[in-house]
């Protein structure tokens, strides 16, 4: 994905786990958008979530291996876009 989007002329800033991602949005105050993986070697990406909305009012996107109505669910309370 992150391939994908550099190759269409996106600027993309990837990070691999919770910490560095928490760290990210310490120093950003603007992005265009957040795309979160549920399952992060050191967290959740729907803690994640969660942290974003009380910073910014960025729009974001889950990426998951899971596909179960309750997975789902969780991502569309904490304001995932459709």
């Amino acid at each position: 994905l992150r391939e994908r989007l550099q190759k269409e002329s996106y600027e993309v800033i990837w990070k691999q786990d919770a910490q560095s991602t928490r760290e990210l949005l310490k120093l950003e105050k603007s992005l265009d958008l957040v795309i979160l993986d549920v399952g992060l070697p050191d967290g959740s990406g729907y803690e994640i979530a969660e942290e974003l909305r009380q910073k910014l009012d960025t729009p974001f996107l889950f990426v998951t291996a899971q596909s179960n109505a309750e997975h789902r669910l969780r991502g569309f309370e904490l304001g995932a876009e459709e």
